[in-house]
């Protein structure tokens, strides 16, 4: 019979920013079917989930720089028994002033570290023959957790540990708690059983709980869950942190982007966490237009009394593309062009986007017609690429070079704005197969969508929304093949 495994509970902080005076634990430890109370001194390696250049510590030590943060965990034979023994540990605080939010933290110039700049050298226009605007956008990151599952973690029987996720760990992971356990990284094992496979590597908000439930198997030596409700409740969960980003691009009479600057101020948290990892997928967003312009990234990395930032190279990609799309509708506007037109003059199309151009072609002419015999619905076309391959010609594993053809309807009398039809090509190695590969491309798609299902971000507050396509295409192409039947 399979044992069952141990459960965790937390002692938390109440403040958001305190020095610990004392943490006392034996009127827990006396609790029947309590099995552990750890505490930061107890971790065997580095008191950090992340490893490696990012930051994030897994239980306070001298200090609590959040509200929520961890003093002590609990392992006890259930949830109810470790609940009611971290209600029984007394933790003693003096209290300091926070500092909240990345307007204060700006006023009070509280940053991790020295600003970080990323610059394109080999681009140098001449600025007088260039027109320039300026783009002004505010990001709030938060990231939903409700399809982590649980993680379970327990010895392997070989001085190592075995992970069970729903979201694969992989390298990354595995080093990280090598790090916080002492031990080698081929010690960590993720389990990949076909139960397990998921379409996305481990977010940066899961290495906490693989942190968690490796650190208290190694303590107890028992088999140990972890729940991501538990672990994540009544906190102010940020993903990439608030961001305000400010942007100025120039660009020439051939409606060519020359100069594009951004201005990146980013709520790290109490510590710089994984932040540095926004940067990187920003300057990828861009990587198109740094080819053939002056680049210039500028990048604040703000210190505040809120959780770590948990930020993956994709957040910082995301917002990349929504600024560059931004500006290419701006100079669009500027110019008096089509955006199609304006993007294809500063973007690698490629032939993805070519596919989709003959059906935008067919339907563009449908567009023009509902149009012109109604008054009050529009519909409107978009045709967008996305090509992040690091050379010109190199896709191999890319997975992030695609094209999607979508078709917006606008009801102006009914203050709505949705999405009727969707079709996305991606490009994929072809090592998994067709039907595979498109299932998961729908699944980013769709994630995606979710994400953008923002009233505040468009600004238009009141329009009811809905970015869910009622027609949904989808196909994949083999890096390695012009077609995969």
């Amino acid at each position: 019979m399979n044992e069952l495994p141990l459960e965790v509970a937390y002692v938390r902080s109440p403040y958001d920013l305190a020095e610990i005076t004392s943490v006392e634990v034996n009127e827990a430890l006396k609790l029947p079917g309590v099995v552990s109370v750890i505490k930061a001194k107890d971790i065997p390696g580095q008191n950090n989930a992340f490893g490696g250049a990012d930051e994030f510590q897994l239980i306070a030590e001298e200090w609590v720089n959040y509200m929520g943060q961890i003093v002590a965990i609990v392992v006890a034979e259930s949830a109810e028994i470790a609940d009611e023994a971290a209600s029984l540990i007394s933790v003693e605080y003096k209290p300091l002033p926070p500092i909240l939010g990345l307007p204060e933290a700006d006023a009070l110039n509280s940053t991790h570290c020295k600003p970080e700049e990323s610059i394109s050298a080999d681009n140098k226009p001449n600025d007088d023959e260039l027109t320039f605007f300026e783009l002004k956008h505010s990001f709030q990151g938060q990231r939903d957790v409700s399809d982590f599952g649980f993680v379970t973690a327990e010895p392997n029987g070989e001085g190592g540990f075995r992970i069970k996720s729903n979201n694969p760990g992989g390298d990354n992971a595995s080093l990280a708690l090598s790090k916080v356990l002492d031990l080698e990284k081929t010690q960590i094992h993720f389990a990949s059983s076909s139960e397990n496979l998921s379409y996305k590597s481990a977010a940066m908000s899961c290495y906490p709980m693989f942190a968690i439930a490796a650190l208290c198997a190694s303590i107890t030596g028992k088999k140990i869950k972890v729940n991501p409700d538990s672990l994540f409740d009544g906190l102010n969960f940020i993903g990439c942190g608030s961001a305000e980003v400010v942007s100025s691009i120039g660009f020439d009479g051939k409606g060519k982007i020359k100069s594009f600057e951004s201005n990146i101020k980013l709520d790290c948290g109490a510590e710089l966490g994984s932040s540095r990892q926004f940067l990187s997928g920003y300057i990828r967003a861009l990587k198109g237009v740094g080819e053939r312009a002056k680049l210039l990234i500028s990048f604040e990395q703000f210190k505040t009394n809120q959780m770590p930032s948990m930020s993956m190279e994709k957040d910082g990609f995301w917002i990349g593309l929504l600024v560059l799309e931004n500006a290419i509708n701006q100079m669009a506007k500027l110019r008096s062009e089509s955006v199609n037109k304006s993007r294809e003059s500063n973007m690698n199309p490629g032939k993805l986007y070519g596919r989709l151009k003959k059906i935008y072609s067919k339907k563009i002419e449908e567009v023009k017609d509902f149009n012109r015999n109604n008054d009050r619905v529009k519909k409107g076309l978009y045709l967008f690429n996305i090509n992040l391959s690091n050379e010109p010609d190199q896709t191999k594993d890319s997975k992030a070079n695609g094209a999607i053809l979508s078709e917006v309807v606008i009801d102006g009398e009914n203050e709505s704005i949705f999405l009727s039809y969707s079709n996305i090509v991606q490009e994929f190695n072809s090592r998994n197969s067709y039907n595979q590969n498109r299932s998961i491309s729908v699944a980013l798609f769709l994630e995606g969508l979710k994400r953008l299902q923002n009233k505040r971000f468009f600004n238009l507050y009141q329009f009811e929304v809905n970015l869910f396509p009622e027609e949904l295409f989808c196909d994949v192409i083999s890096v390695n093949e012009e077609t995969v039947e």
